[in-house]
């Protein structure tokens, strides 16, 4: 008697031991499927990013050609005029006249080389030749040497980045300030002859994300990225608000991978603060 009792003992053992085993496998299996699924989502996303960044690069690339068409298009339009007033002067017979428009049209086709259509400066030429820049000592408005020596204009210091923005001519550059030099007290800056179209100084309409989700949000913020582009707007305004900070981690991860902007930052206060970010877009 005794000995059966023990045996229906072990065989109540057994059976727990076994219905855990099967618990723990069904758990396991689980587990498996729950990471194979998510492996899947992880790749089905990335090949999504890497579309997105592809068709990003081909608007890019199509923004910028419009931009240089439209920058061909009116050094042309100056070069027709200046050679229409030589043509006027040569008939009236003024010489002098005429050679002061011809050195005017000389001054226009030199601009045209010194600035690609981009609005990028040329490889440079020539080793710069100036002064050390004490950066706490300057700020908008001082003279500058690029690296091929040609003179500019310091429109911003340097960012995080360690990149300036300069005014040369009719293009505004964005060069690493270890590249700029001072430029001579007593060096005049020379005047553009061309006017080209400028960047709007006023930011554009804040692009409102509130309420979206991620992937929604991204296709706006893409929009709103490239209308403020073609605005020729310097800075976007992103609204994304406080919530648990998942879209706000997702739109400033957005703006590192874009090609449209130089930089972002927190709202001030009176904007937004950390509701909204505040993205700098590159001058092209």
């Amino acid at each position: 008697e005794r000995a059966r009792a023990l045996l229906a003992r072990e065989d109540r053992q057994l059976d727990r031991m076994i219905a855990e085993l099967a618990t723990s496998r069904a758990a396991l299996e689980t587990e498996r499927a729950e990471a194979a699924r998510l492996r899947e989502e992880s790749e089905s996303a990335r090949h999504a990013y890497g579309r997105k960044l592809e068709q990003l690069e081909r608007r890019r690339e199509k923004l910028f050609a419009e931009m240089r068409e439209e920058l061909q298009a009116s050094f042309s339009r100056a070069h027709e005029e200046v050679a229409g007033v030589i043509r006027n002067l040569q008939r009236s017979g003024t010489a002098q006249a005429a050679a002061r428009a011809r050195e005017q049209l000389l001054e226009i086709a030199d601009t045209a080389q010194r600035v690609e259509p981009t609005g990028r400066a040329k490889e440079p030429v020539a080793p710069a030749r100036g002064l050390a820049i004490d950066w706490a000592q300057v700020g908008p408005g001082y003279a500058v040497l690029l690296p091929g020596g040609q003179r500019g204009v310091l429109v911003a210091l340097p960012d995080r980045r360690g990149r300036a923005q300069v005014q040369v001519g009719a293009a505004k550059l964005t060069l690493p300030a270890s590249q700029l030099q001072g430029a001579p007290a007593e060096a005049a800056i020379e005047r553009p002859r061309v006017r080209v179209p400028e960047v709007h100084p006023d930011p554009i309409e804040p692009c409102d994300l509130r309420g979206e989700r991620v992937l929604e949000a991204e296709d706006k913020l893409e929009q709103a990225l490239e209308q403020a582009l073609a605005a020729r707007a310097y800075q976007l305004i992103v609204i994304h608000g406080f919530g648990t900070g998942a879209l706000r981690r997702a739109v400033r991860e957005y703006l590192e991978r874009s090609p449209y902007v130089e930089r972002y930052e927190s709202a001030q206060p009176t904007e937004g603060g950390e509701g909204s970010t505040v993205a700098y877009l590159r001058s092209g």
